[in-house]
C-alpha cells in the first residue's frame, strides 16, 4: 500500500524550521540532538497515524489519542518520581517539568508560583517539540496538544499530586502559558 501525503503537508523529512521572534529561523529537527529528533520523530509517527484514522473514523481516532497520552503520561510520571519528588506541592510540580523535559534542553520555561498555583511560560527562543510536530504534519499545534501533549502532561503531573488542575492559558510558537493549581 502506498501512503499518502497529507495536503499541503511538508515531505517527510523536509528541513522543517520554526519562526522566532523578528523572523529569523530556529533550529531544524536536523540540528537537533539525537534524543530531541527521537521525540519528535515518535511524535510525529504517532499524530500522523491518528491524522490518517481521523479521515476514516473521525474523531473517535483522537479520544483514542488522548487515552493513550494520559496511559503515557502516568507511566512516565511514575518513573520520573523515582528520581527524588518526594512531596505533591508546587515546588514538586516545578521538579517534575524540568525533569519530564530534561531530554529537550531547547526548551525552557519560567515560573511563578502564587500560593498553590505554579505558571509555567514558555517563550521563544525556547523550543517546544510540538511545534515542529506541527510544522512537519502540517496540523494545527493546538490539534496536538489538546490530544497527546496536555492529556499527557496532565497525567505527568497527577503523579506528583492527584489533585492538580492544568490550564492552558495561551498557545502559540512564540509563547504558551500553563497554570497548575493545587
Amino acid at each position: 500500500m502506498k501512503a499518502r501525503e497529507i495536503e499541503g503537508a511538508p515531505r517527510r523529512g523536509a528541513m522543517t524550521e520554526v519562526p522566532k521572534k523578528g523572523g529569523e529561523s530556529m533550529k531544524r529537527i536536523e540540528e537537533l540532538s539525537k534524543e530531541e529528533q527521537d521525540i519528535v520523530r515518535d511524535t510525529t509517527t504517532y499524530m500522523g497515524l491518528v491524522m490518517a484514522y481521523r479521515e476514516r473514523y473521525g474523531d473517535e481516532s483522537l479520544e483514542v489519542l488522548r487515552s493513550f497520552g494520559e496511559k503515557m503520561g502516568t507511566k512516565i510520571g511514575n518513573e520520573l518520581k523515582q528520581k527524588g519528588i518526594k512531596g505533591s506541592g508546587v515546588e514538586d510540580l516545578r521538579k517534575m517539568n524540568d525533569l519530564q523535559t530534561e531530554d529537550f534542553p531547547d526548551e525552557t520555561f519560567k515560573y511563578e508560583v502564587e500560593a498553590n498555583k505554579l505558571r509555567i511560560i514558555r517563550e521563544v527562543p525556547s523550543l517546544c517539540p510540538m511545534i515542529l510536530v506541527s510544522k512537519e504534519l502540517n496540523i494545527p499545534l493546538r490539534t496536538i496538544c489538546e490530544n497527546l501533549a496536555f492529556p499527557q502532561f496532565r497525567a505527568i503531573m497527577k503523579t506528583v499530586n492527584p489533585n492538580v488542575k492544568h490550564t492552558c492559558i495561551e498557545i502559540s510558537e512564540q509563547r504558551c502559558v500553563h497554570d497548575l493549581e493545587i
